[in-house]
This record gives structure tokens, sequence and C-alpha cells, in this order.
């Protein structure tokens, strides 16, 4: 039997409109009948909500170069006009009007710049107001999918889970980001991507291939607005899982731009944010433990090995001297 529940598929952009075009043709691809596509422009500064309106009415086209391996997912430009209609954040929170039911991409300028979590929170109270879904899937505005993805998703996902795919970098496909996700320990705070094979046990689910369904949207419900970027799917997983909400991974390729190997950078911001917010959620779930012990050392390690890059341990060496500080705010929680 052919699934054809409706899923509404969430983009959250920011400054990256060429991206999101180039994911928007690998969507409109797709061999799932019933979707909807949803933008949320987090206030980009480049006009991106006016580029993605202008490709939408067949204006504009992002062409990948015929070397590019994935050329062929978003070559040739589908056709044009596709059905959208543009809100503001009020009027998307409102739920929008009866007859969006019939539009393909509903674009949404949230009024400011949210994060991952915080864009990505104006779609789902966008979709909550709906009646006529399944699935909600969440995914990375950098990323292209194949043609079968909505299918392969559908295929694995259940009421009760919460699904991802197996990420693969864009700029070096035979390299896998992970299978889903990874595992996370309570005891250290340790977090690890599983790179290596399918499994049934993840702990968490990557945010760049991240679907939930309406049963687990409405019992888990939003990401924490406190978390700006990074580590949001960690605690949005840590508490599913206090629902016995299971974590899957579904046997199809996401291809996704960010950095060219397992061992690719991050910038200073990035690896502040993600140390600072760890902090935040242990301590938000887990109270004090040997989490904080372990976490402590591995501050410690990153900030003097020479190994790491200098964005590293910079932002390890602040955030252990700015340790306390955490811990004495995260008493509000």
């Amino acid at each position: 039997m052919i699934n054809t529940n409706k899923v509404y598929i969430i983009l959250v952009n920011w400054n990256g409109w060429t991206d999101t075009i180039e994911c928007l043709e690998s969507i409109f691809r797709n061999d799932y009948p019933n979707y909807c596509v949803i933008v949320c422009d987090n206030n980009s500064s480049d006009n991106s909500l006016e580029y993605i309106q202008a490709w939408a009415e067949g204006k504009l086209d992002i062409l990948v170069p015929k070397s590019n391996p994935f050329h062929s997912l978003s070559y040739p430009p589908i056709e044009k006009p596709v059905s959208y209609v543009k809100y503001g954040i009020k009027e998307a929170d409102s739920g929008g009007k009866p007859e969006d039911i019939e539009k393909k991409l509903i674009l949404v300028q949230t009024g400011s710049n949210l994060g991952f979590g915080g864009g990505n929170n104006v779609g789902l109270r966008y979709v909550l107001s709906k009646s006529s879904f399944k699935y909600v899937w969440l995914l990375n505005n950098d990323t292209a999918i194949e043609s079968n993805a909505i299918n392969k998703m559908i295929e694995t996902a259940s009421d009760s889970s919460i699904t991802g795919s197996v990420l693969k970098y864009y700029s070096n496909p035979n390299n896998i980001q992970a299978y889903g996700g990874g595992y996370f320990s309570a005891f250290t705070s340790r977090v690890v991507s599983e790179t290596k094979t399918f499994s049934n046990k993840l702990d968490f689910i990557n945010g760049a291939s991240f679907m939930l369904s309406r049963d687990t949207l409405e019992k888990v419900g939003l990401f924490d607005s406190e978390i700006f970027m990074y580590f949001e799917e960690n605690e949005y997983c840590i508490r599913a899982k206090k629902h016995n909400i299971q974590m899957k991974c579904a046997d199809v390729n996401v291809f996704h731009k960010v950095g060219g190997s397992k061992n690719s950078d991050r910038n200073y911001t990035s690896w502040l944010n993600l140390y600072k917010n760890k902090v935040y959620v242990m301590k938000k779930h887990f109270s004090y433990g040997f989490w904080l012990l372990f976490f402590t050392i591995a501050l410690i390690v990153n900030a003097i090995n020479i190994q790491n890059t200098h964005s590293k341990r910079k932002a390890a060496t602040e955030t252990l001297f700015k340790l306390p500080i955490l811990l004495w705010k995260s008493r509000f929680i």
C-alpha cells in the first residue's frame, strides 16, 4: 500500500539562499506525492527570501556545475512556478490561511535570527496548527536529497520515533558524517557519532536530517528556546527518550555541505556555543554528577592539546574559566 500521509519539510535559512534553492530543487524532485516545504528565514541580510521567492516564480535558477557529482539532484530545474505563500511570524504562528493546504511552499520571515531551534520552532508551530499531517522532516538547508528520500524516511519512521538518515559529506561523499546520529552518555556527557554501521540503539539523531512523527512532536514539544545553536537536537532527544521515543536511521542518503571530513574544523563561536550548551543541557537534565568531572577534564585536555585547532583550544580555555558562572546561571533552570 502506498503511504500518502501529509509530510511537512522545514528548512531554516540564514544568508544561505543559494544552498536553500539547491536543496529545494532536490526536494521538489521527490516521488512522494503529498508534501509541503516551509522555509523559515531568520531575518537574512542578503535578501534570501526575495531570491527564494523569485526562484519559486521562475525568475531565478541556481545551476550546479556538470562536474559536480550531485548535479542530477538539482538539474534540470523543476517546472515553475511553484505555488507558494509568504507570511510574517505572527501570521505563521496563527496557522496561516485555510487555502494553504493547496500550496507546496510556505515562506516565513521570522523577523530575527532565532538560531536553529528557534527557526524550526516557527515552522513547527505552524505545522501543529494543521490537522492534515503525519510527519514533519527538519532538514538542513545546506543539504541535497535523493528522489526516493521522503518515501524511505517514512518507511522507517513510526508513530513513536525520531528518524534520521545516512548523512554523507557533500564535498566528500565517501566519508560518513553519521548513520542517523550517535550515542550520548549521561555519566560522562560524551557524545559520539555513529559513523560505521546502522544501529537500532542510537541515543540521538543528527539535526541535519530529523524526522518527527506527529505523535512524537505532540508529546515532546518544541526545541528548547534557551539553546541558540548546537546541542539542541541532543537536548530534544533526551526529552524524547523519557517518552520512550525510539531513534531510527533510514537507509537513504542525505548529502550535507558541512565540512569535508570527519575532522573538519568548527570556528571559535561554534565550539564556544557547543561547550556552553552542553553545560546547560547536562545541568538541566542530570543536575550535578560525575559528568561535571569528566567534562572539566575534557576541557583541560582540549585546551592544551596542540593537535586541536586554535579555535577549539581557545573555546575550551574560555569555557573552563567561565564554568562556575555557567553552572551558577543554570541553577535557575
